[in-house]
């Protein structure tokens, strides 16, 4: 078991911190609508959230109330983040591109008296709202009639001198609703406290994490309803580094973007690492200005990491952490030689402790012994939505927060992750991680990608079977998938369950594979 460096001395709130720096940081840009071009400050960030939380107290909702929000990235989600922070009002991020049955069980979940959205998802909440009791839905447009008008909201022009955020209690009070990723199961609300918030005021308030400043450029391209995506437009109101705000990744906007605003950081997930050193794409930009490159979200192939090192002239530093952890759990250093470690995901951000647990029981294990990455703090969510007994299954009879991950720390205390408990392929008797599989068939120069899931067999339990995406005019075979795995690991790791090839991956914006859906093409 090991402990991590103590907590960023911060006094102050998490609400408090971001209103102060609104007016510390003042006129200048926070976020750019990367399809238009039009800019907000942090001025006006500030005022067009105390507006949106002035409308939304003269429409009665108040402390302890939900409000939802289902919109794609754009410079308005900031806002409404501040505005529901400033009431006490707990906000439910949901995906924009959610089915009619997702959306009833998402509202469902946590009943909403308001939500946020616009033009493209009104007629489907529209059918709903009622079963659901919605008072309210504001729309980011000026199409929808009988719906309050997030425009007309935002173009009052108003001071607020005296404006002063409600009382909380930042231990009980919920800031926002986060849905679990459902890779393997049904998605789960975790309930993410205004404390929890503080996590992130500990990873950007210490400089030998992320260095970050008003100076800095970002291209926020993950999805802001996943809590990736709110730690990077976050990162903007902690340390004022500007935004470039897209709606939806594509590959040539993403990397003209990087050249036309001369981005520095990047905070990315593996796919697009993966663009960045397959797709011969990246030739035809001038990526030069980039000098920080942040994986998140999916563990990153050691081969993808290394070339993009060279490529960029950048070390990339993996993060790792959980919804259910309130984002960044361990995080590289800028200030060590543990950039050499391959595959390393840092070591422990302030407030945490971190163990690893044999998996047949509960004794804590020591350096390089891979069990189960469990972690305890202050920043660990305050549970799942009226959903008791999935919240204790949890935790161990330690109050460890039991991740799932299969990992390690070495004897210098940093974290490796390994893989995903349920997603190991279980092989006469030997236990297969996919990732490492993945890593070695990535490596190989005809691939584009990949993924890795046990097929259920009779004899063997299961056999490791690899799906494929060629990279282009490459004919590379399953013999010679095949081949390059069996150089590089045992009998019992080899893909015994065969190769097949597909156009695409199946993953969650966020960089996931969805290894569910390749179980039913083997099932």
């Amino acid at each position: 078991m090991i402990a991590s460096m103590e907590v960023f001395d911060h006094k102050k709130t998490f609400v408090q911190t971001i209103i102060d720096n609104c007016k510390l940081f003042g006129n200048r840009t926070a976020f750019i609508d990367a399809n238009s071009g039009e800019s907000i400050s942090f001025n006006d960030l500030l005022r067009k959230s105390i507006k949106l939380s002035k409308v939304l107290t003269e429409m009665d909702f108040k402390k302890d109330d939900i409000a939802a929000i289902c919109m794609d990235n754009n410079i308005h989600y900031p806002i409404i983040f501040m505005a529901c922070l400033f009431n006490g009002i707990a906000l439910h991020c949901i995906n924009p591109k959610s089915t009619i049955f997702e959306f009833e069980r998402f509202l469902g979940m946590s009943k909403p008296m308001v939500i946020f959205t616009y033009d493209f998802t009104y007629p489907i909440i529209s059918l709903i709202k009622e079963k659901f009791n919605l008072i309210h839905i504001i729309i980011n447009s000026t199409n929808i009639v009988n719906c309050v008008n997030l425009k007309e909201i935002f173009n009052a022009e108003e001071e607020f001198i005296d404006f002063s955020p409600v009382t909380i209690e930042p231990k009980e009070q919920v800031a926002l609703i986060m849905n679990s990723s459902g890779t393997t199961g049904t998605s789960k609300a975790v309930e993410m406290t205004h404390e929890n918030l503080t996590n992130l005021i500990n990873f950007y308030g210490i400089p030998r994490f992320i260095s970050c400043d008003v100076d800095d450029v970002s291209i926020a391209v993950c999805p802001f309803y996943h809590l990736y995506g709110i730690i990077i437009f976050v990162n903007t109101l902690l340390t004022g580094i500007v935004n470039v705000v897209m709606t939806k990744f594509k590959k040539d906007t993403y990397l003209k973007l990087i050249e036309s605003y001369k981005a520095t950081v990047l905070f990315i997930v593996p796919p697009i690492a993966t663009l960045l050193v397959k797709s011969s794409i990246t030739d035809n930009y001038n990526l030069s200005s980039v000098k920080a490159v942040f994986s998140c979200a999916a563990p990153l192939a050691g081969d993808v990491q290394d070339t993009l090192n060279k490529k960029l002239n950048v070390t990339i530093q993996q993060l790792y952490g959980m919804t259910e952890m309130s984002g960044v759990v361990t995080a590289f250093p800028n200030d060590t030689s543990g950039h050499k470690k391959a595959g390393c995901v840092g070591i422990l951000i302030p407030g945490l402790l971190g163990m690893v647990k044999d998996l047949n029981g509960n004794t804590a294990l020591g350096p390089n012994q891979p069990g189960e990455l469990c972690f305890k703090g202050k920043f660990i969510m305050k549970g799942y939505l009226n959903n008791s007994a999935a919240t204790s299954m949890m935790f161990n009879d330690n109050s460890f927060l039991m991740t799932g991950d299969l990992g390690y720390y070495d004897e210098d205390g940093y974290f490796y992750v390994i893989d995903r408990l349920k997603e190991l392929i279980k092989h006469k008797g030997f236990q297969v991680a996919p990732a490492e599989l993945e890593d070695i068939i990535n490596s190989h120069p005809g691939v584009s990608d990949c993924a890795v899931v046990g097929k259920p067999d009779e004899i063997a339990g299961e056999l490791p079977i690899a799906f494929v995406v060629k990279q282009l005019n490459c004919d590379v075979s399953e013999q010679d998938i095949k081949d390059h795995v069996a150089l590089h690991v045992s009998n019992e790791k080899q893909i015994h369950g065969g190769v097949r090839f597909l156009e695409e991956i199946p993953k969650t914006e966020s960089g996931k594979i969805l290894r569910k859906n390749l179980r039913l093409l083997v099932s």
